[in-house]
């Protein structure tokens, strides 16, 4: 068993996704979220600014990247879909990604909870000009390009609103014998971390760990835009901000970076499963890393990990 776990240690950091799943995704049409109509996400193009974009979701939430944080995703090697190369922000204050809810105040007036007024004025077909109105009473003025959404389907509806983190599964299998499968809530991610180290050690005493590398930054909740956005909230309320887009729309496969200027380069990009079962959210991710270890040789065993996420709605 001992060659099993040395494998199994050498795949952790490096994540392939594939399709894979015991249940049959029914994929209802949802109804839209409160505030679709108002979704946009604003590039600012105004020469010097701290601010890279502003975000407002259809689910009400409100997204502002400064230009620390995009500087930071540019060449960040692939990771996980919610295992960020690093913590973008470790709070609210630290401000490089600053988010919360936002209300409609007035045509093109948003309040952004706790950070400012924003004011939207269009200036031609995909240009606007933007006023942020601080607390204090201080104002700033942009100018900005309405980036690009998404077109309207089914999958892309369903998949664009807030999601909260419910349940992890978590299934391990040698040669298609499973050796582990269980599930617990997001808030116990730790006890399953140590129930699966417990059955690798029952297996090989010399087995030192290491999924908790993989599952150190649990989600408790992810946001998913028409613009190409994600957002991963962390339990410990720590931000990070990915890229996505659909590799397999039909198929439920998506793909996503840390890094925006290599979305397909398969070394920086991974892809995942979205699967809606009712109203909920399931993300399938499969460990089988046999192509990405270089030592990998044909006799050696089939290990798969499979981590399944299920999320409900806000």
């Amino acid at each position: 068993m001992k060659k099993f776990f040395m494998l199994l240690m050498a795949v952790l950091p490096a994540l392939a996704f594939v399709s894979c799943g015991d249940d049959e995704p029914s994929n209802p049409t949802l109804s839209a979220p409160e505030f679709e109509s108002y979704a946009a996400k604003y590039n600012i193009t105004t020469a010097g600014s701290d601010i890279s974009s502003i975000e407002l979701t259809s689910s009400g939430n409100y997204i502002v990247v400064n230009k620390t944080s995009a500087m930071q995703i540019a060449g960040a090697p692939k990771q996980n879909v919610f295992c960020a190369p690093f913590k973008m922000a470790g709070s609210r204050s630290a401000g490089h990604i600053i988010s919360g809810k936002y209300t409609v105040a007035g045509d093109g007036v948003y309040n952004l909870a706790n950070w400012a007024t924003v004011t939207v004025v269009k200036d031609g077909e995909s240009a606007v000009s933007i006023e942020v109105k601080y607390p204090d009473g201080t104002t700033e003025n942009f100018n900005a390009d309405v980036a690009n959404q998404m077109p309207d389907s089914k999958m892309t509806d369903n998949l664009c609103r807030t999601w909260n983190g419910k349940d992890l599964r978590l299934t391990f299998k040698v040669d298609g014998r499973t050796y582990f499968d269980k599930s617990r809530p997001v808030s116990q991610i730790d006890e399953l971390v140590r129930d699966f180290d417990n059955v690798m050690k029952s297996l090989d005493d010399e087995y030192e760990g290491g999924l908790l590398d993989v599952l150190e930054r649990v989600p408790q909740s992810v946001i998913f835009s028409k613009a190409g956005t994600y957002m991963v909230k962390y339990v410990d309320n720590s931000l990070a901000i990915a890229k996505w887009a659909w590799a397999d729309m039909d198929g439920g496969r998506l793909r996503y970076s840390w890094d925006y200027d290599n979305m397909y380069e398969d070394y920086m990009a991974g892809v995942v499963t979205v699967k809606f079962n009712g109203g909920n959210l399931q993300i399938v991710e499969v460990i089988n890393d046999e192509d990405d270890y270089e030592d990998y040789e044909e006799d050696e065993p089939t290990i798969e990990l499979t981590m399944v996420w299920n999320f409900t709605q806000e």
